[in-house]
């Protein structure tokens, strides 16, 4: 007793508070609390380190990991000779929910005035009152469409553009107008994780057998929300029907000299460069390249079945991917559609044909395997893609940062500088300019009767570069709100 007292006592001189218990009970507990003393009982932590019928060593591993967690002081590299550390998640496991889904109903728009729409995404048409045009109503959501989330781009769950071309043209179809003459996508329509997104289609008036289409989106909750206006574009008539291909030409597939190009871990890589396409989205099998021209199939999961599409979006996508083969450091998307037809409703396979017509630019034609024509689209563009991080429903998701050239003129020399900052480039000097501490120094020359300068040189020290641009942020929208200096050029030398 003596003796446990003394080595209770040593360790509490080293401010020891967590201990090991080494019996199956808790005697050793009771000794070490009593020992140091009611004012250090909050204090004392114990773990036990050996268990009846468990392994020792085992045991021994949990009660240190425990005591660790507690907020003891371990040397992992002594007990754990050659062991190293590694993250682990920030949250406890990856929870998997194996509930069913069940989408939520149609309610009957037949009550509400409108006409069943009859398509997955869009749930309602009406006429407007004192014109001539249309509107389709509808909504999407992750929870009512499971097979938007397996759509993203950058991060971003995205409504793929395909789904708005799909729109418009079921849209135009009810009415008779079957070919897409032109869509451009000025807005990534992003799918929360939470809630859903009101859509409209609207189609204008008639004009010489065409009318205008255009895509509208709003969050449900949002009621008090501009609409953002996705695309905009013109449906009209159909010219007449392509031809099949010959049967004998179609059982010959891929076409004669055509390479196969490595397209097994083609969703892989595009899911490093930031297309995170899941089950769904992963519809192209093959690929193969003939001069300029590359040919795909197309499939879609046997777990979609969306026969209410006129084609489903996600196999239209599909068809797309084969512009994406070829690694790229940017990430594309598709920005408009010229002379879209679509010849069979309801495909689920493709055989497709995509031939380039510029750097960004590809014609598409997408047959099924008996050759008959599915679809023609006369002209598809892609463009990198912008921020979109943060979209809220606003627009401007596909501006992106870039250069543009600046033609320098021969009249500058000529004009009259004020050179503004530390000049500690000498550029006063250069351009026989005078030197201002600042803007408001400046003002004070031009009050007095100074000539107004045509350009204004900010020379300042870039050694620190958050100042920097902080600084010359300030001076920039000082001089800028300086109606006087509205016709004078401002040049920053770096």
């Amino acid at each position: 007793t003596v003796r446990f007292n003394d080595a209770i006592q040593h360790l509490r001189n080293q401010n020891v508070t967590t201990f090991l218990e080494l019996g199956p009970d808790s005697v050793l507990t009771a000794m070490t609390r009593s020992c140091l003393g009611e004012e250090a009982q909050g204090a004392v932590t114990t773990v036990a380190a050996l268990r009846k019928g468990r392994s020792e060593a085992r045991t021994l591993a949990v009660a240190l990991g425990e005591a660790a967690v507690r907020g003891a002081t371990l040397d992992a590299e002594g007990l754990f000779p050659g062991a190293r550390r590694v993250l682990l998640p920030t949250y406890a496991f990856q929870g998997t929910r194996y509930w069913l889904n069940s989408p939520a109903t149609a309610e009957d728009v037949a009550s509400l005035g409108l006409t069943p729409a009859e398509h997955p995404l869009l749930g309602a048409v009406t006429s407007i009152a004192g014109g001539e045009g249309l509107l389709f109503t509808g909504r999407v959501s992750r929870g009512t469409h499971p097979w938007v989330a397996d759509h993203a781009v950058a991060g971003t769950v995205l409504l793929p553009g395909t789904a708005l071309v799909e729109m418009a043209l079921a849209a135009g179809e009810r009415f008779g107008y079957d070919r897409l003459q032109e869509l451009v996508l000025e807005a990534p329509l992003a799918v929360p994780e939470e809630g859903r997104v009101h859509l409209q289609v609207a189609l204008g008036a008639e004009e010489s057998g065409a009318r205008s289409v255009t895509v509208h989106s709003r969050p449900e909750r949002a009621t008090d929300a501009e609409w953002t206006r996705h695309a905009s574009g013109v449906l009209a008539e159909a010219g007449p029907v392509p031809a099949p291909v010959p049967t004998s030409d179609a059982a010959v597939w891929p076409p004669e000299g055509a390479t196969e190009l490595a397209v097994r871990d083609l969703y892989v890589r595009l899911a490093e460069r930031g297309y995170a396409y899941g089950p769904t989205f992963q519809g192209l099998r093959r690929a193969w390249r003939r001069g300029a021209e590359t040919y795909a199939e197309i499939s879609m999961p046997e777990s979609i079945d969306d026969a209410a599409f006129v084609l489903q979006p996600a196999v239209l996508d599909a068809a797309l991917h084969g512009l994406l083969i070829e690694d790229s450091d940017e990430v594309h998307v598709p920005f408009s559609f010229n002379g879209v037809t679509l010849h069979a409703a309801g495909a689920t396979v493709l055989r497709v044909r995509l031939v380039p017509n510029g750097t960004s630019t590809a014609s598409l034609t997408a047959t099924d395997a008996d050759g008959r024509h599915v679809l023609t689209v006369d002209e598809i563009t892609l463009r990198p893609v912008g921020d979109l991080q943060d979209l809220g429903g606003k627009q401007g998701g596909l501006y992106r940062m870039a250069w543009r050239p600046f033609a320098a003129t021969t009249g500058a020399a000529t004009d009259s500088w004020a050179v503004l900052g530390s000049d500690r480039h000498g550029l006063a000097a250069a351009v026989s300019g005078d030197t201002y501490a600042g803007v408001t120094a400046l003002r004070a020359a031009i009050a007095s009767g100074a000539r107004l300068p045509g350009v204004i040189g900010l020379s300042q020290d870039f050694t620190e570069v958050h100042g920097a641009v902080q600084s010359t942020l300030a001076t920039l929208q000082e001089l800028l709100a300086d109606t006087a200096l509205d016709s004078t050029r401002i040049v920053v030398l770096t």
